[in-house]
């Protein structure tokens, strides 16, 4: 699948969906990282455009570009050279939690606890709670960073507490591990009006957009893959996202980032008959926070069940958006959903032989899980795996 390259030139704005227009103090705030429907619908922008730049509005050219299935985005920290590799990111694990420390950052694990005798709960009662492995030591940080290095993410999913990166006696250095929010830039505008050409009065406005280039002059860019080449596109500046930001895009001979342990992550998790499932992109599904046992979680095949024991999901993000093909190409609202963020964490267990638990994993890797197929194709869901034991830790030891 091609793998695509947008590295915006003005700071990209990506609407929050509040009410924004040409009223005095009104603010255009973005947030803080692009949803998958956003970057799709710029693709399938790109995809649908002819040998002059123009995208038709007939239905069958849009019934084409709906077609075009579209994975990411992914935060990427482009090379200053030829010869250096793009570093990958990927969404903060919700199961770590970073306490501060005088010389940096203490990492802790939570997970599956058994359920407690005597308290009651308002929670699903076929899921497991969560809980942490030992006591608090500290506050949580409140500037933890929100992406982290592809390698650290992965090694996180191997090992856990074992990696020597987070072992208990290292302090993390918060720049190791990853990047914060991307910066904002702030910019005051005014209204124009047309016959004179002269500012309106009291008519300002306010934007607020993401900054892809850091004070340190490191360059952050987002990766997407696509099922097809574009037809009448090869890469160039275009308009991306709320006004009309131009974004470069390109098209990379990189892949999207692959496991290297995944051989062994893949037999820890079939000897365990169970595993992390963790979102790389929000998740759409049905009923909010937990996928349907009819999605492509948990759906069971022939060989082999899935069962959910225990999730751990973020605030729900809402995302919305606008139907340009409807109502005649005068366009629609979408309708208001909840996402499961990114980094949100579920914990499966399987039931079946060792080559279709083996087989299932590797085709689930990096791969879209939302129930809908429509948010599918728009890259909703994107899940990695990780090892669990399968086995709740008792409530008497973390109380202990």
């Amino acid at each position: 699948m091609p793998i695509w390259i947008i590295e915006p030139r003005d700071p990209l704005i990506v609407r929050d969906g509040k009410p924004f227009g040409p009223d005095p103090g009104v603010r255009a705030k973005s947030l803080d990282f692009p949803f998958p429907s956003t970057i799709a619908g710029g693709a399938r922008n790109r995809y649908g455009v002819d040998g002059d730049g123009h995208f038709t509005r007939t239905e069958a050219n849009v019934q084409q570009v709906l077609g075009l299935e579209v994975h990411g985005p992914l935060l990427i920290e482009l090379p200053t050279t030829d010869d250096e590799p793009i570093t990958w990111y990927g969404p903060a694990p919700a199961d770590a939690l970073l306490t501060d420390v005088d010389d940096g950052l203490r990492i802790m694990q939570v997970a599956p606890t058994t359920r407690p005798t005597g308290p009651f709960s308002n929670g699903p009662t076929d899921l497991l709670p969560i809980g942490a492995r030992t006591k608090f030591p500290a506050k949580l940080s409140k500037h933890p960073p929100q992406f982290w290095k592809w390698k650290h993410l992965l090694a996180w999913l191997q090992y856990g507490l074992q990696a020597t990166f987070f072992a208990e006696e290292n302090a993390i250095d918060p720049a190791k591990l990853g990047v914060g929010k991307l910066p904002r830039d702030r910019r005051m505008h005014v209204s124009i009006e047309p016959n004179y050409q002269t500012a309106l009065d009291g008519a300002l406005f306010q934007t607020s957009g993401l900054s892809f280039t850091l004070p340190s002059r490191r360059r952050f860019g987002l990766a997407l893959r696509t099922s097809a080449e574009f037809p009448s596109f090869s890469g160039g500046l275009a308009p991306l996202a709320g006004e009309r930001r131009v974004v470069a895009w390109r098209q990379s001979d990189d892949a999207f980032p692959s496991c290297p342990c995944l051989p062994e992550v893949v037999e820890q998790i079939v000897a365990n008959k169970a595993c992390r499932a963790l979102l790389v992109t929000p998740a759409i599904f049905d009923t909010g926070y937990r996928p349907a046992s009819t999605g492509p979680l948990l759906t069971r095949t022939a060989d082999v069940t899935i069962t959910l024991r225990a999730a751990l999901v973020p605030q729900p993000q809402i995302v919305s958006g606008w139907e340009i093909a409807a109502n005649d190409f005068q366009g629609n609202p979408k309708p208001t959903r909840r996402l499961a963020p990114a980094g949100a964490v579920y914990y499966l267990q399987f039931d079946g032989t060792p080559e279709a638990i083996r087989s299932w994993v590797e085709h689930h890797w990096m791969q879209p899980i939302s129930d809908q197929p429509i948010d599918r194709n728009d890259g909703f869901g994107l899940v990695i795996f990780g090892v669990w034991s399968g086995q709740p830790l008792a409530v008497e030891e973390i109380m202990a």
